[in-house]
């Protein structure tokens, strides 16, 4: 699993709220005392709403919130559900890569990163990658300011 930075141009980001990161395992902590269980995911993004059968339609920008269960922990995934009980579509799908994810419990740390949806339709769980392993951790502390 490989997460990547983008770099803006200074000012760009004056109106968007700077979220915290994750401490280095703080996902493993969590899971050992039984809290990952106890909690739930919010997941952004900005991809396609659904896919609505075999439309395949274009992103429409609009930022979208949902939140779902936490199924499995790994070492450096995180698996959650696709969001309202695949009702309506709304786990993470085409376009929400990169997108936060954060835990109910702190929806103010960024702990890790929309990757891939598993199972076509964007209805079922969805991997992101954790921000707090080491790997993780080395390489967006090359991008933030001492």
């Amino acid at each position: 699993m490989r997460i990547g930075v983008i770099i803006l141009p200074e000012g760009s980001t004056t109106d968007i709220p700077v979220y915290d990161l994750p401490p280095l395992g703080i996902l493993a902590e969590l899971n050992a005392q039984g809290g990952l269980a106890r909690d739930r995911a919010i997941i952004v993004g900005y991809g396609v709403s659904s896919l609505g059968g075999m439309d395949t339609s274009e992103p429409d920008g609009v930022r979208k919130v949902a939140t779902t269960r936490i199924h499995l922990l790994l070492a450096f995934q995180l698996m959650v559900g696709a969001a309202n009980g695949n009702t309506d579509l709304s786990g993470i799908c085409f376009g929400d890569s990169g997108g936060p994810l954060f835990l109910e419990s702190d929806p103010d740390m960024v702990v890790a990163v929309a990757s891939f949806a598993r199972i076509g339709g964007c209805q079922a769980w969805s991997v992101h990658a954790r921000i707090d392993t080491p790997s993780a951790v080395a390489f967006l502390a090359q991008y933030l300011a001492p």
